[in-house]
């Protein structure tokens, strides 16, 4: 007689050959139970009886404190003849049926990927499936490559087979969004900042956040040192990260109104490790997991869309004009980019269009050498303010640790403009700033600098004004 013991064991087994058990801080598997709060009250009632009175539980739940928003269940049958049913409706007798019962039960606060498992060492068959958050609908699970997944792979494979689902990227992006309108209120209402500082505080601490001490000790520190902690930590990533033409100082100078910001460091009542403590805590536990996912969405640059909505409509108030992301990435289409160009813009803002251009240009790449080469020489910009060239800069280490070009100052300075022609881009891309006055320099002047900044017989590519 069958023993469903023994295909618990043999998942068990994979589990630990894939190193699963190596970490228990960054990767948590229990079984046919589980101490967190939302999982539990989700299979409260799952019974597979049908009945929905009683909590029901699968074999194995695998979670991440790094990727919060989803869960891995695995539900177990000792025989591959009850491996799945024809309507996957009868989820006390199959695998396949019990794991997506199990996992419609979660997906109100998780993207669930399913694995259902029957049979022996001998003779065994795996199934793979993804649902994503707020869906009741479950997908096959195949790898970024397209490729179906019939067989366990590491932790973060899964996950980011499962970060491919497109419905899965539509519902990240939409809780990343919601949660930038959260932020700006907090920033807003409690400390107080300014439409300027926000998207510094938020860029700056992420950038915090990629140092590993930082991540792991900023909540030992009183609310009065942080702010000092946080700044030194922001000089150490931009200097571990050498972008090539970025000064220390310019790069760092405006993240130091953060810094001595009053009332960041003040101990309140409801925030007694104070409010830079708790951006800190909030960016950690929900942006920080995006970043290890979405390589090529421009997470400040949504974040600061989203603080200028706040401002007036579309933060021309602010002198500045940011370029959408479906924007910059029709202009990678539209010049074909690949990994033998060269990309540049003078007015670069966030980066937006050094990013986009990146991300296509890497995926005509073949080796590791020619990636390096892509962030390292292919990506050049300017940009003039002081706050956007910060978060330019900090956008493209947070983004795939692009290490583009990035000069600070005028794109009409002659030295600036000297150097950049030495990079001999042969691609441009540009949304010039729009004169707003008679004094103002006019937009087609940006456009005819972009131009003249480009190689012979380079492409140029420019939003313009039609009168």
């Amino acid at each position: 007689m069958a023993n469903e013991r023994i295909t618990e064991d043999l998942v068990d087994a994979q589990l630990r050959a894939l190193a699963y058990y190596a970490d228990p801080d960054a990767i948590v598997v229990e079984k046919q139970q589980s101490v967190i709060e939302s999982i539990r009250k989700g299979l409260s009632k799952a019974s597979k009886t049908g009945k929905g009175i009683t909590a029901g539980y699968p074999e194995f739940i695998i979670t991440s404190p790094a990727t919060p928003d989803m869960v891995v269940l695995v539900e177990c049958k000792a025989d591959v003849k009850y491996h799945e049913s024809a309507n996957r409706g009868q989820p006390r007798d199959y695998s396949v049926d019990g794991v997506l019962h199990y996992a419609r039960h979660l997906t109100s606060n998780y993207t669930v990927i399913s694995i259902a498992v029957s049979g022996t060492p001998q003779t065994n068959d795996w199934s793979f499936f993804v649902t994503p958050k707020g869906t009741t609908q479950e997908r096959d699970l195949v790898s970024p490559s397209g490729a179906p997944i019939t067989q366990m792979i590491g932790l973060n494979d899964l996950f980011a087979a499962a970060a491919f689902d497109p419905q899965v990227q539509k519902q990240r992006e939409h809780d990343l969004i919601q949660f930038a309108m959260e932020m700006h209120e907090f920033m807003r209402d409690e400390a107080e900042l300014e439409e300027k500082e926000k998207p510094l505080a938020v860029a700056g601490t992420l950038i915090a956040l990629n140092d590993p001490v930082f991540a792991k000790t900023y909540d030992s520190y009183p609310a009065g040192d942080l702010p000092e902690f946080w700044i030194q930590s922001i000089k150490k990533v931009i200097d571990k990260a050498q972008l090539p033409v970025a000064k220390l100082e310019n790069m760092t100078q405006p993240f130091t109104g953060i810094q001595v910001h009053p009332e960041l460091r003040k101990p309140t009542k409801g925030y007694p490790k104070g409010l830079l403590n708790e951006i800190v805590t909030l960016l950690a536990e929900k942006v920080m997991p995006f970043l290890t996912v979405y390589e090529d969405f421009d997470v400040v640059g949504a974040f600061y869309g989203e603080f200028l909505k706040y401002t007036g409509g579309d933060g021309k108030g602010l002198g500045i004009v940011l370029t959408p992301k479906h924007v910059t990435e029709l202009f990678a289409l539209i010049a074909n980019v690949s990994k033998d160009d060269k990309v540049l813009d003078i007015c670069a803002g966030t980066g937006g269009f050094l990013i986009s251009s990146m991300v296509k240009m890497i995926q005509t790449a073949t080796t590791e050498a020619e990636v390096e080469d892509i962030k390292k020489n292919r990506l050049i910009g300017v940009e003039q303010s002081p706050s956007m060239y910060a978060l330019g800069a900090s956008n493209m280490i947070l983004r795939g640790d692009g290490k583009a070009n990035l000069h600070q100052g005028s794109c009409f300075d002659t030295a600036i403009s000297a150097a950049v022609k030495k990079h001999k881009a042969n691609v441009g891309m540009i949304n010039p700033p729009y004169a707003k006055t008679k004094e103002d320099l006019h937009e087609l002047r940006f456009v005819e600098q972009m131009l003249d900044s480009l190689a012979p017989g380079g492409t140029g590519i420019a939003i313009v004004p039609v009168t």
